[in-house]
């Protein structure tokens, strides 16, 4: 399930709207494609947190030149974000009154995974071009 939308999401985003975009310059096409990005998955109360990581997505492809990590990032998204939907319920089962535990994992883990993936990214291509 976490695959499939990585790749066609990517495809369309950072490969045909930031694309198309590049003429007006490299902060506009990053910041447009977040933004329609965002409005594509159609939570207005998810906005902002799609708008990031939409976001930082489009600053990697841009910074690598490599829509592989872009699908890597989105892909490792959507796989956190279903992992994160059953835990507590698995978690329930064998630990009780394990949300808190649950919690704090889930925040940790996503954080760390975020820095990690962007900064590995980011080093990849030490000459961005804005």
């Amino acid at each position: 399930v976490p695959i499939l939308p990585a790749i066609i999401e990517e495809m369309l985003f950072r490969g045909v709207v930031m694309r198309g975009m590049e003429s007006k310059g490299a902060v506009f096409s990053i910041i447009g494609s977040s933004v329609l990005f965002a409005t594509m998955h159609g939570s207005v109360g998810m906005l902002i947190l799609q708008f990031f990581v939409g976001l930082s997505i489009a600053v990697v492809v841009t910074l690598t030149k490599n829509h592989l990590y872009g699908v890597a990032m989105h892909f490792s998204n959507n796989l956190f974000l279903s992992v994160l939907v059953a835990l507590p319920e698995l978690a329930s089962e064998f630990i009780p009154h394990s949300e808190n535990l649950v919690s704090a994992f889930v925040t940790v883990f996503g954080l760390v995974f975020l820095l990690i993936t962007s900064l590995k990214n980011i080093r990849l291509n030490s000459k961005p071009k804005f």
